[in-house]
Formats: C-alpha cells, sequence, structure tokens
C-alpha cells in the first residue's frame, strides 16, 4: 500500500504556481495549464469537468479572482489540476478565468435585450406597467450600473451574441459604449420577454428559467462594455453563417452611464 502511494505520488508531483513569476521568468501562461488540465480531465476523468465550460479557450487575469465555482468551490481555497506533465494545485487567488470568445444565443419577438447583474436589478415595476414607464425603470436602473438595454431595431429575432473579455478595433454598423458594475461573478443576457414578465410579477425574478444558460462569467467590480450590432436592422438577413448579430465586449474600467436606451427610436 505504501510503494502504491509513493508511485502515485511520483506520478502527480504536486507543484505550487506562482503566477507572477512563471509568467515573468519562465513565459508559463497559467491559461495555458488550465486549457490542459481542463482537456485532460475531461477525457481522463469526466466528472471532474467544470459544467459549461466545453474546453473553451481561457485568459488569465492576475488582478482578478476565480469565477469557476464549479471547479474551484467556495468551501475550498484551491484544487489539484491533473496535467499531462504531472499535477498542479490552483487557487482562487491565482486566477481569473473567463472564455476570450464565445456565443450566446437569445430569442426575443421585440427586439430590446439587455445585460445585466440579477443579483442586483431591481425588476419589478407594477403589475399594470406601460411601456414609458417601462423604459423609465430601465434608465434609473443603468444609472444603477445595473443593466445595460438596447434596442435591435428590426422587431425581432433569434440574435447571436458574441462575448469577448477585452475591447477591440472590430467594426459593425453601430455602436455603443457603456458601463455596468458586477457585484458577483456573473452578467445575464436577458430578452425584452424576460424583463417584462419580472416588471409585472413580484414573485419573477431574472435570470428567466430560458435564459439562465445565458452566462457572462467576470470578477466582481465596475466593467466598461462595448457593444456593437453587426447589421443594419433595415436589411433583415443579411448575415451569413455563424456571424454574430451583436458584438458584447468587457474589459474592467469605467465608463459615462446611459440616460436612455441605447439606439432606442424617438
Amino acid at each position: 500500500m505504501g510503494n502504491r502511494t509513493q508511485r502515485d505520488a511520483g506520478a502527480c508531483r504536486t507543484k505550487k504556481l506562482d503566477a507572477q513569476r512563471h509568467a515573468s521568468s519562465r513565459g508559463l501562461r497559467l491559461s495555458h495549464l488550465l486549457g490542459d488540465a481542463l482537456s485532460f480531465t475531461h477525457s481522463k476523468h469526466p466528472p471532474y469537468h467544470p459544467a459549461g465550460l466545453h474546453g473553451c479557450c481561457f485568459r488569465w487575469r492576475n488582478s482578478g479572482k476565480s469565477s469557476l465555482t464549479d471547479l474551484i468551490p467556495h468551501a475550498e481555497r484551491q484544487i489539484r489540476l491533473p496535467t499531462r506533465k504531472g499535477c498542479a494545485i490552483v487557487t482562487r487567488e491565482m486566477l481569473f478565468v473567463m472564455p476570450s470568445d464565445f456565443d450566446l444565443l437569445i430569442i426575443d419577438d421585440s427586439g430590446l435585450l439587455g445585460l445585466v447583474d440579477c443579483a442586483a436589478y431591481n425588476s419589478f415595476v407594477a403589475e399594470d406597467w406601460e411601456y414609458e414607464q417601462l423604459m423609465r425603470h430601465c434608465v434609473s436602473e443603468m444609472a444603477r450600473r445595473s443593466i445595460l438595454v438596447w434596442d435591435c431595431g428590426d422587431g425581432g429575432d433569434n440574435y447571436r451574441i458574441r462575448i469577448r473579455d477585452q475591447i477591440s478595433t472590430q467594426t459593425g454598423w453601430r455602436e455603443t459604449i457603456g458601463e455596468i458594475r458586477a457585484t458577483g461573478e456573473q452578467f445575464h443576457l436577458a430578452s425584452y420577454t424576460a424583463l417584462t414578465m419580472c416588471a409585472q410579477f413580484n414573485d419573477y425574478h431574472l435570470p428567466e428559467k430560458h435564459e439562465r444558460n445565458l452566462v457572462v462569467p467576470v470578477s466582481p467590480g465596475l466593467y466598461r462594455v462595448r457593444i456593437v450590432q453587426m447589421f443594419d436592422p433595415a436589411k433583415a438577413g443579411n448575415l451569413n453563417g455563424d456571424e454574430p448579430h451583436f458584438l458584447v465586449e468587457l474589459e474592467r474600467g469605467e465608463a459615462p452611464s446611459w440616460s436612455e436606451v441605447a439606439w432606442r427610436a424617438a
């Protein structure tokens, strides 16, 4: 038994990582280690593969905390990740991970979408709310940095939203930049349908059941968000294949708060 334990220990040599030291002196990126570890655990140990990640490419930010609550439970401070070269211990403090580029699909019949911190957003308006009242409510919540709301201009569709963890120079038909605060470790996309249901019924809360998977993982703090509409709403169906309808790009920072729903028709 002792020999087996020694062999296991030798085969899985544990190495504590100092992220900054490795990044500067050895050029080792924690993202590479995580990508290798997740690929390995998925192929060799499926039960340990964190749900919802699906082998995405990960990028590390040395100033944040982990958003992989499935991978590193709050009750634990660290986790042992098997890799093809042994094992590594990764702590919460060492990483902030987010897929660098991924798509979310959302359906809305009215053409109004939101990026929302569900924990901070005050969703209820009134049982008999009116449209202008809801728009004023959204403006008020945007001033609180709990949501960003924009009008797609096409009356509704199935939208592909490309999430990106940095501001790029990619251009589209129109764009805007706003600010939102993360009080926890995720934002959600929300449809107009979901916003109106929660506005009318006090016992409804975001995210709606059918939109719970529309998650943008983040770490707590203020975010500058660039939203790019990639198509002319007057020319329906002018996108091909996997092209996104919108880019939603986030990075830590500040921006002016919105005083109205973006691109809303007068």
